[in-house]
């Protein structure tokens, strides 16, 4: 039996913090925790867990599933490594399981544990590299800060985007980092010391890019019928999709100036039943600040060329016309990658997000991952 629509019921933290003495999985396990707890959901229920591993963040499923007591009956286990879209990868999978009727309960995390005093990049003393990379790195594009700058300033010279709108994007970000009590990087922050903020590779400054954290972050995804039992108010995913990549289409992608973002946003677009114009809060992928600016563009919540002009306009704050990372983003709660996204979306449509709360938030979009890779989800507090 499929269903068109499921539920998200739980959500859960752990602590956020730029350096703590917890493992990635310990970290991961406390945020599961909490997620069950908060759906009122016993560890039994659960017949599927689903996790994104990246490069660093040592929680993997082997670790998690014995120390949640979770076993026999779970009928999926997804433990995906890939050039994917992060945690939107693991969400959208869980969200996917359940509709198909494969599982009726999933739990989906991410963690995420900062490589203290590990340079960027790989190995400075690997001798020898294969396949696409063999073509840059020896010529010192060794980060990912690096390529995407290459896409940032195609769209500067395409559309005349200016950094100090890169900078209302990060001041933005900080302005409701204010008002997160889990944020790590919550003091003020002027155009001016953005503007000073040391270059990373033009047109990133430092303060353009994310800032890397110890945290987790899970959600508890369910059918409608068993939502109706949760302990809290559920919300439901109207859609969700994502796109994977190869090394070479960093280099090789057609259209610099637009990410996967946009093949991604449409597809969503074209299954559901509501319309860019329908969103009250979003949640965008700000790993760099110009990848949210393109999100704003590409799933179509302004024209293309007018990312910049819409985020110097106010349109992101409080109040404004989208607000957007009422959370602050990976750029001042931390780097979540895009987790924190999803749960503050959840959270805003539950409406307990106290003083950064967006009034009457009804309809949420996230977006995770940049280039050529993207993931995106439409939640919603009623079905329609």
């Amino acid at each position: 039996m499929t269903q068109r629509y499921v539920a998200i019921v739980g959500i859960g933290f752990s602590e956020l913090a730029r350096s703590l003495d917890d493992t990635g999985g310990d970290l991961a396990v406390t945020a599961c925790r909490e997620a069950l707890s908060d759906a009122g959901i016993a560890p039994s229920q659960v017949d599927g867990i689903t996790t994104f591993v990246g490069a660093y963040e040592n929680a993997p499923l082997s670790e998690v599933v014995p120390r949640l007591g979770l076993g026999p009956e779970l009928r999926l286990e997804s433990d995906v490594m890939a050039l994917a879209p992060a945690a939107v990868t693991a969400v959208v999978d869980a969200v996917d399981a359940v509709r198909s009727g494969r599982c009726h309960t999933v739990l989906a995390y991410k963690a995420n544990k900062w490589k203290r005093g590990k340079p960027p990049g790989p190995p400075t003393d690997q001798p020898r590299i294969g396949g696409p990379q063999q073509f840059q790195l020896p010529y010192g594009n060794t980060m990912t800060a690096q390529t995407l700058a290459i896409w940032a300033m195609r769209h500067f010279h395409e559309y005349g985007t200016r950094h100090e709108q890169l900078g209302a994007i990060a001041l933005t970000n900080r302005r409701h980092a204010g008002r997160n009590p889990r944020a790590v990087l919550r003091e003020p922050l002027t155009l001016d010391q953005y503007l000073r903020s040391p270059w990373v590779s033009e047109p990133f400054r430092k303060l353009d890019c994310d800032f890397p954290i110890d945290g987790a972050g899970a959600l508890v995804v369910t059918t409608l019928e068993r939502a109706r039992d949760a302990r809290r108010k559920p919300i439901y995913v109207l859609g969700g999709n994502y796109r994977e990549a190869t090394w070479d289409e960093w280099d090789m992608w057609p259209d610099l100036t637009a990410m996967a973002s946009k093949p991604v946003s449409d597809a969503l677009w074209a299954h559901a039943p509501l319309r860019p114009s329908d969103v009250d809060v979003a949640g965008l992928y700000d790993g760099f600040s110009w990848l949210e600016l393109c999100w704003l563009e590409d799933a179509g919540f302004c024209k293309k060329g007018e990312g910049g002009p819409f985020a110097a306009s106010g349109a992101l704050d409080l109040g404004g016309e989208l607000p957007t990372n009422t959370h602050g983003g990976n750029l001042s709660e931390g780097r979540s990658h895009g987790m924190g996204h999803i749960l503050e979306v959840v959270q805003q449509l539950r409406g307990v997000c106290g003083e950064r709360q967006v009034a009457d938030a009804h309809v949420g979009f996230a977006g995770n991952g940049g280039g050529p890779i993207a993931g995106a989800i439409l939640l919603s507090d009623t079905i329609p």
